[in-house]
């Protein structure tokens, strides 16, 4: 029988260079809505197609990612 993982790991994941929302979401153990949000308000380079995030590059979210951090006072 075929293993079939739904999540990759987050090991798996940061090896990538681009990600689903999804992803980027399970990557940053954040919820799916913040990192929509942070696309749509145009805090977070992403390649979208209408309103479909189709990815988000690997560099734009830790570059993203550290400025929250930053901004909260974590780090």
């Amino acid at each position: 029988m075929i293993e079939r993982h739904l999540h990759p790991s987050p090991d798996e994941l940061q090896h990538q260079d681009s990600y689903t929302l999804e992803e980027a979401a399970h990557l940053l153990m954040i919820g799916v809505n913040s990192v929509r949000h942070a696309v749509f308000t145009g805090e977070l380079p992403a390649q979208v197609v209408g309103h479909h995030i189709v990815a988000i590059d690997r560099h734009e979210i830790l570059v993203w990612f550290l400025a929250q951090q930053g901004a909260s006072g974590v780090g």
